[in-house]
């Protein structure tokens, strides 16, 4: 779901849409995935296809840095910055 979700983000290889990216990290996460956990976060930081929320991008980040995904932990270092 995470890697889908990412080419939707991106606009690579599909045309880009937020919705998708956003659709396919939620499924993701609901089978508790960290890396969909850190996408979502990466959109709430970003303000891609949503209101720029540093609250919930933290808290997708904390989730998915707490099932071991670097990735995520990376971004809360630079949240701190």
């Amino acid at each position: 779901m995470n890697n889908l979700g990412l080419l939707y983000l991106r606009g690579q290889c599909v045309r880009r849409d937020y919705a998708e990216a956003r659709r396919l990290f939620e499924q993701g996460i609901a089978l508790n995935d960290a890396s969909s956990m850190n996408g979502m976060g990466a959109i709430y930081n970003e303000g891609d296809g949503v209101r720029r929320d540093l609250k919930v991008a933290r808290q997708s980040f904390e989730k998915a840095a707490a099932l071991g995904d670097p990735e995520a932990r990376q971004n809360l270092r630079e949240m701190q910055r």
